[in-house]
């Protein structure tokens, strides 16, 4: 909860981009695989960890259905914007994440490499929808919009994580991808600010997500000997490095060769 706060208040008051970055960092794959590994176990969890990388295709599908609605809807009362956004992009997740439940290949080497084609397609098709957000004015600080913000992250983050008794470690795996943070963050800068902030949010969101497959092989690895506690935060580390490195060294020449491609083929 207080993750999400951080990366709301970030958005508000530093950068759009920067927040949406940290959205691909693995705060919700992280709690969730953390208390799966509490209720199930560290081996059931590590082995959720692997199906990880499939549940990042129906997040960023929900990422992109909710921006287009939400675009789509320009003018219309906030609150029914953000509601219809919001349910068209879950009527978007549910069938995709079912699709790669059902039909996820057994190989963890074709399902990462599907992933990362995703995760590159998808970085271009934010590309392709960016658009420079207006200046933001930042709302004063409000103790009940904090608590309101903290009681929204926890209601998701408890549904998410208290399915896992009741399904495989498939989806376990796929529903701990489920955008749990990037949901909250989204509806709340959404239901505040309008929609033109949303594209700057999701851009570099896929990119920023490779952080999360760096996280779950991790887990998959560290859980069973460092135990629940140990391999998060060891894992944490690692994907800290990762997107300390993109931000340093990788993102310029990813976006300058995204821009390329997409000066190549638009008409």
């Amino acid at each position: 909860m207080a993750m999400v706060i951080a990366i709301t208040l970030i958005a508000e008051r530093v950068s759009s981009r920067f927040a949406g970055v940290l959205l691909g960092f693995p705060l919700g794959v992280g709690i969730s695989l953390f208390f799966i590994g509490y209720e199930q176990g560290p081996t059931f969890a590590a082995q959720s960890s692997l199906w990880t990388s499939q549940g990042l295709l129906p997040s960023l599908v929900w990422c992109l259905s909710y921006q287009f609605c939400a675009h789509r809807l320009k003018g219309h009362p906030r609150s029914l914007t953000v509601g219809f956004s919001l349910t068209m992009s879950l009527c978007c997740y549910l069938p995709i994440a079912f699709v790669v439940q059902q039909f996820a290949p057994e190989s963890l080497f074709l399902r990462l490499a599907l992933s990362l084609i995703g995760l590159f397609s998808f970085a271009f098709l934010f590309h392709c929808a960016y658009s420079h957000p207006p200046a933001i004015t930042p709302q004063l600080f409000s103790w009940k919009r904090l608590l309101t913000r903290a009681l929204l992250t926890g209601i998701i983050i408890v549904a998410i994580t208290s399915s896992a008794a009741h399904v495989g470690s498939e989806w376990s795996g796929i529903f701990s991808a489920f955008p749990a943070t990037i949901l909250p963050v989204a509806l709340i800068l959404h239901s505040h600010y309008g929609p033109e902030i949303l594209s700057s949010l999701f851009r570099e969101l896929p990119m920023g997500m490779l952080s999360i497959v760096v996280f779950s092989l991790t887990v998959a690895w560290s859980f069973p000997i460092l135990g629940i506690l140990w391999g998060t935060i060891f894992s944490y580390l690692v994907a800290g490095c990762y997107l300390l490195f993109y931000e340093l060294r990788l993102r310029q020449q990813l976006q300058s060769c995204i821009t390329n491609v997409f000066r190549q083929l638009k008409p």
